[in-house]
């Protein structure tokens, strides 16, 4: 990766990350946005410390590249920790009794690691990605301690926060925090909508170039899955908000079209039983692949194997919905022509009929229509994935993203910092 030489300011800023979702270890299937993001900061100079839950299987301190990783344990048995990571926290709770359990000892696990770091060691600045609960806890210890504050809302974190006990707390975290970012347009009224008084940035997520690029597909990845040359892919959590019911319902469309449509999904989640016996009940078995868990390095010869990529989001009755979509950035990338729900941040980042096709949520005939115009017409698909890799290279590149975020920081240090 590019970096931009370092301020000399920056060599001297300790920065406290604070996440939920982050690798328990080197080429983990997690979600590595986090790590991506603070990876090019300590890159640029910044001095980066990152506290996460820990996992069973990964270290309670290691040091991940330029970063310092400490991972607070919150139950005992350390192996039997069901909170976070595996599809995150919200899921969790709501399919494992355990987790349930364990939520007030994670809380406070991580009110007291949070309140140790800040009491134990000098702090600059303090970045907390999701608003609740770190982005609380943190935000009540910063006022104490004069630390500046930099929340960073990933919409999942603010679209659902409807319950009345839970935003008067997003609503603290906001009001005492310096800046706020935000992914897309969706999220910054949410945002705004708990705390109108909100300092808002829109810095959306970014995408590792020199990993997900254009490329020649993978012939032992074809042979493997068999493929047969004309797949869709679809990528994520297998939650109700990503919408996989109806990318399989659209499939069974597509494969009355045609016999060597193949349909590729990589993920797992608590929608998986659902989805599997929707594709028996379908008859669709020989059609639609589950791959399973993927790492980052072999994600991106997944979208290099397909023709066309499908992210066929919805709303849920609670608000929640997509908040970005940095599988939509990865798949731009690779030159994979989109298809995508016209939802949330989605619109942010995909024309319609210039960088991808947008369909209407929830709509199974528009979707398998959307994409037969992909897979039917190789010339406009090719001149929609140029358009689409145009755009990352425009927008969303990491470097340019670690760029703003590195400017924030400067902005943000405590004045004191030497």
């Amino acid at each position: 990766m590019r970096t931009d030489p370092v301020n000399a300011v920056d060599a001297h800023t300790r920065v406290l990350v604070l996440a939920t979702t982050f690798p328990r270890w080197r080429d983990d299937t997690e979600p590595a946005f986090v790590y991506y993001l603070s990876q090019l900061l300590a890159e640029r100079g910044f001095e980066i410390t990152v506290l996460v839950p820990h996992a069973p299987g990964a270290a309670l301190k290691e040091r991940l590249g330029l970063l310092d990783v400490i991972r607070f344990p919150y139950a005992w048995p350390r192996s039997t920790q069901r909170v976070c990571y595996d599809g995150g926290a919200l899921p969790n709770l709501k399919r494992h009794w355990r987790a349930r359990l364990q939520l007030p000892g994670f809380l406070c696990a991580q009110e007291h690691a949070i309140a140790h770091l800040l009491r134990t060691r000098s702090w600059d600045l303090v970045h907390a990605h999701w608003i609740v609960p770190q982005g609380f806890f943190a935000a009540v210890h910063c006022r104490r301690r004069h630390v500046p504050l930099i929340l960073t809302a990933h919409a999942g974190d603010v679209f659902a926060m409807n319950h009345f006990a839970v935003r008067p707390f997003g609503s603290y975290a906001l009001r005492h925090a310096a800046s706020c970012t935000v992914n897309s347009n969706a999220t910054v009224e949410a945002v705004l909508k708990l705390h109108a008084g909100s300092k808002v940035n829109l810095v959306p997520m970014g995408v590792d170039l020199s990993l997900f690029h254009p490329g020649v597909p993978d012939e032992e990845l074809i042979r493997r899955h068999d493929l047969r040359g004309r797949t869709v892919l679809g990528v994520g959590r297998f939650a109700e908000k990503k919408g996989f019911a109806h990318l399989v319902s659209a499939a069974r469309v597509l494969a009355d079209q045609s016999p060597d449509f193949r349909l590729l999904l990589v993920g797992f989640g608590p929608e998986e039983p659902a989805l599997r016996k929707q594709t028996a009940d379908l008859d669709l078995s020989s059609v639609v692949v589950f791959a399973g868990r993927v790492n980052q390095r072999d994600l991106a010869r997944y979208y290099r194997a397909c023709q066309a990529f499908a992210l066929p989001s919805v709303v849920l009755p609670s608000g929640d919905t997509e908040g970005q979509g940095v599988v939509l950035l990865e798949a731009m990338s690779s030159s994979v022509p989109v298809v995508a729900s016209a939802v949330g941040g989605i619109t942010d980042i995909v024309t319609d009929g210039v960088n991808g096709l947008l369909v209407p949520p929830g709509n199974p005939p528009a979707l398998a229509g959307a994409l037969s115009r992909i897979l039917d017409d190789p010339r406009p698909a090719r001149q929609l994935a140029e358009q689409g890799l145009a755009t990352i290279a425009a927008r969303f590149s990491w470097d340019r993203i670690a760029n703003r975020f590195a400017e924030l920081y400067r902005r943000h240090t405590r004045t004191d910092a030497t």
